[in-house]
């Protein structure tokens, strides 16, 4: 794959050390330079040619998507060693399995997953730090191709890994119908997920954390969907008026165990903890409250043996603090053990 020519050949470093080289090319041929120094950053200019040759160091200009995608080495999470080329984006680099994919829909994914990375990125108050260089390519998060079978991602780091079958079918539902995988964009929140040691290591935190924000993306993004997200969201805000009117369940047997409201569609604990989310969302502040919330969690002090107790109050503060408002009534509506501390605490905002 040939380095790509751009029109400014002042704006791209690479074009500056090629009229470099031909210079000291002519020079060499014409037996004017002979000085070691220079023969040895032409020898250098050579190497650099052969690199851009194969797609390394090659970076778009700022601001725009190259036109063709870079040949690069990557390592997989199972510890694979593979050939894969790079679309890059503002943010985010997806890295297929072919390069001869259509330009107008690799636009269009990487300008909604830059769109949703600078969300969660806003949301969260930082971004994820890289374990790897092969999650890390040319300043970029990556999302690659790089299993027939299987989608994972790092947590609380750069990375994302999906299956080829995901990578198709997303492809070309962006393709043929403007229609985007949600799917993808709850693996890219998982990079964003920074609270094990605020408010603890439980799934139903952690995905429930994902889905959230998957559908806070898709609501501020504006990314075009099917309708099964909507009636998908729609099931997730109801869950918490169903597990309130049951007096059967509580926080322990519904959130803690994992069991949450078992007869309910969705009745797993992280789309109930995705529910109480939703719901403080829209009572107080809209997305001005998802922006301040994950950042007042990131406030809490770091706790490697957190309680029950003590991720009940983490998170029940870190929502006073974001809604500037006394939730004690709510959470206890909602079945939380709040400790006496924390209501104390939690007093020092209007009710």
């Amino acid at each position: 794959m040939k380095a790509p020519i751009y029109n400014k050949l002042n704006q791209s470093p690479e074009c500056t050390f090629i009229v470099f080289g031909k210079k000291i090319l002519r020079g060499v041929q014409n037996r004017t330079i002979l000085s070691t120094s220079k023969l040895i950053c032409f020898l250098f200019f050579l190497m650099y040619l052969s690199a851009c040759k194969e797609g390394v160091f090659v970076q778009p200009e700022p601001g725009t998507y190259p036109v063709h995608p870079f040949k690069t080495p990557y390592k997989s999470f199972k510890g694979n060693n593979l050939e894969l080329f790079a679309w890059y984006g503002k943010k985010v680099t997806i890295l297929t399995r072919a390069d001869t994919l259509d330009k107008l829909t690799m636009h269009k994914w990487l300008s909604t997953l830059d769109s949703v990375y600078s969300y969660y990125t806003i949301c969260t108050g930082k971004e994820p730090p890289y374990l790897s260089f092969d999650y890390y390519i040319n300043n970029r998060n990556t999302i690659a191709v790089a299993s027939d079978s299987s989608s994972d991602c790092n947590v609380g780091s750069m990375g994302v890994e999906i299956s080829n079958e995901r990578f198709n079918s997303s492809y070309n539902s962006i393709k043929n119908n403007n229609d985007f995988d949600n799917d993808i964009y709850y693996y890219l929140s998982n990079n964003f997920w920074f609270y094990d040691r605020k408010i603890g290591y439980s799934r139903y935190y952690k995905w429930g954390y994902a889905n959230f924000m998957t559908l806070m993306a898709k609501e501020v993004v504006g990314f075009s969907t099917n309708n099964y997200w909507n009636i998908y969201r729609d099931s997730v805000e109801r869950l918490v008026d169903i597990y309130v009117a049951d007096p059967t369940l509580n926080w322990v047997n519904a959130l803690a165990s994992g069991r949450a409201v078992p007869y309910a569609t969705l009745g797993y604990s992280q789309h109930l903890f995705s529910s109480f989310c939703l719901r403080l969302k829209r009572d107080y502040g809209g997305q001005n409250f998802v922006k301040k919330l994950w950042q007042e969690v990131d406030k809490k002090p770091e706790n490697y043996s957190l309680t029950s107790i003590q991720t009940m109050d983490n998170f029940f503060l870190s929502a006073c603090a974001a809604a500037n408002k006394n939730l004690t009534n709510l959470f206890k509506t909602w079945k939380w053990t709040i400790s006496a501390s924390a209501q104390t605490e939690a007093a020092k905002y209007p009710q």
